[in-house]
């Protein structure tokens, strides 16, 4: 798999390729391309930019009551100033990225419950709306459907392998796996030391916690749908 970020930051820490990383690390392009998908869901479901001001002023309350922390202590939590922390709750602001994040982590909560409706409900993924993460000189596409979040330990993905393409991952967290059908054409995934072809109509299950790559067999372009479990942590 191609090294890409994963939407959900758990406890002030993001996932970028199965890897915690820290917040502190300089990272505006993963977080920059993490809050787009996330905006990307939203708009899917009929969200305008407007709106999204009120979810985020709505959710920054809402959690910052739950720790039961006043302004000038949520302040001193996230570096985010008094004033700023309040125009944000009165949704007065559209606050930037690294505000969010500051606020995130400070909260230690994941970037994306600052983003997230109370009540998801059904909505329809629209394609359009799915910019795709780029691996092998853009041969490996890899389009975001569903991540991962809280009362969901598993995120799905679109893959298109055009001929040629290939993609090595050094693995991810332990215990991830991957469930992977192929639709269309002939790939070769290989993992665990063993090479497996799986052709259209086939799926394969694989340990991704290892080394493991996929290549396009073929002259076409290869269709997949993956999915990428992160083992459940027990309290």
């Amino acid at each position: 798999m191609p090294t890409f970020c994963v939407i959900q930051c758990m406890n002030g820490y993001f996932l970028h390729n199965g890897i915690m990383i820290s917040p502190s690390c300089d990272k505006v392009l993963t977080r920059a391309y993490q809050y787009n998908i996330i905006l990307g869901e939203m708009k899917g479901k009929g969200i305008r930019a407007v709106d999204v001001n009120v979810i985020v002023a709505k959710n920054v309350r809402r959690i910052r009551e739950s720790k039961k922390l006043t302004l000038d202590e949520a302040a001193a939590a996230t570096g985010v100033s008094r004033s700023m922390l309040a125009q944000i709750e009165r949704g007065s602001v559209n606050p930037t990225i690294s505000i969010l994040w500051k606020i995130a982590s400070g909260y230690k909560v994941s970037f994306s419950k600052l983003l997230q409706e109370t009540d998801e409900g059904t909505y329809v993924r629209k394609v359009e709306i799915c910019e795709p993460l780029k691996d092998d000189a853009g041969r490996f596409l890899s389009y975001p459907a569903f991540t991962f979040s809280d009362k969901r330990p598993f995120e799905t993905y679109r893959l298109i392998l055009r001929p040629e393409a290939f993609s090595q991952n050094d693995g991810h967290m332990p215990g991830t796996e991957e469930y992977v059908t192929v639709f269309s054409g002939d790939v070769e995934i290989c993992a665990g030391g063993r090479c497996y072809p799986v052709h259209a109509g086939e799926s394969i299950y694989l340990r991704a916690d290892g080394p493991h790559t996929y290549r396009n067999l073929g002259a076409t372009d290869a269709q997949l749908s993956m999915m990428i479990y992160y083992e459940e942590k027990k309290e």
